[in-house]
């Protein structure tokens, strides 16, 4: 569970749990829900989570995506790198 260094529950800017927007992202991915993704994965950056976002969203490629195309992983990490860098994707 996303906690802070009190063990309080981390909100979201629309007061969602943090850790249920980042299940809600993955089930939505799961379930091809793009709109639904989109929702939760802008709650999630746009909250102040955005180094967490990019590194939650690896962890899903990782788990889920990576082994049917894997060269979407030079591409993926590029535009983190662009972003870390520009600050803009």
């Amino acid at each position: 569970m996303d906690c802070d260094n009190d063990g309080d529950v981390v909100y979201t800017r629309y007061l969602y749990n943090k850790n249920e927007v980042r299940q809600n992202l993955f089930v939505s991915l799961l379930e091809s829900n793009i709109e639904q993704a989109l929702f939760w994965l802008f709650e999630l950056y746009y909250s102040g989570f955005e180094e967490d976002t990019l590194d939650y969203l690896m962890e899903i490629y990782h788990l889920v995506y990576k082994r049917l195309h894997p060269k979407l992983e030079k591409y993926i990490e590029s535009m983190i790198d662009k972003w870390r860098t520009d600050n803009d994707l």
